[in-house]
């Protein structure tokens, strides 16, 4: 029988009373520091207590206070950061992936967008309209386009021939497109290229 058991036996009492006292005991025990500060309060006269007791009342506002600056600093750094936006030409849905659209019928407008590593650099946005260039781009998706007439072979651009505007693929003397039920139209001195497409923009 463990000494705890023994001793509540002995007084007659339940072995987690005498724990449970034990622990509040222990609880509320002040340190050898907190006896000595106790002691040099009661020990001072009614005037002296007074100022202690308008001391520690102020301290304690000023260190509630600094508190409540801390954690409104904390939530300011943790709060989400405001994505800074841009906005950029939009030239309607007027880059044929499919059918030819005319340049005439071009809407100008503006598109406001969230600014990203990708986009950033884009002059203008510019509509999808047809299905040739699925399964990349789709009839109603915007792109963002960076003024460029130096494309590589494999950049999509955007093209401009007589009066139509295309959104293709850049090949060896020809545009492509991505949709195989679309034939490659030959890249002659008629096409003038518009820009680069650099990125599609969210939904």
């Amino acid at each position: 029988m463990g000494k705890v058991q023994a001793i509540a036996d002995y007084f007659g009492i339940l072995k987690s009373d005498l724990l449970e006292e034990k622990e509040n005991t222990d609880r509320h025990a002040l340190s050898e520091e907190d006896e000595k500060l106790l002691s040099d309060f009661r020990s001072l006269d009614q005037q002296g207590q007074s100022t202690v007791r308008y001391i520690l009342d102020n301290e304690l506002k000023r260190c509630q206070t600094e508190r409540e600056l801390s954690n409104k600093i904390t939530e300011l750094e943790n709060a989400p950061k405001p994505v800074p936006t841009r906005v950029w030409a939009y030239y309607g849905k007027i880059a044929a992936a499919g059918t030819f659209v005319e340049f005439a019928d071009m809407i100008a407008g503006t598109k406001e967008y969230a600014v990203t590593d990708e986009n950033r650099n884009a002059d203008y946005t510019i509509g999808i309209s047809g299905d040739s260039m699925e399964p990349i781009y789709y009839d109603g998706d915007i792109v963002f386009v960076k003024h460029s007439t130096n494309l590589t072979i494999g950049d999509i651009g955007i093209f401009q021939h007589d009066n139509g505007i295309y959104i293709k693929e850049y090949g060896d003397g020809e545009l492509l497109s991505k949709n195989p039920k679309y034939k490659p139209m030959c890249y002659d001195e008629g096409f003038q290229c518009l820009g680069k497409v650099i990125a599609k923009a969210d939904a």
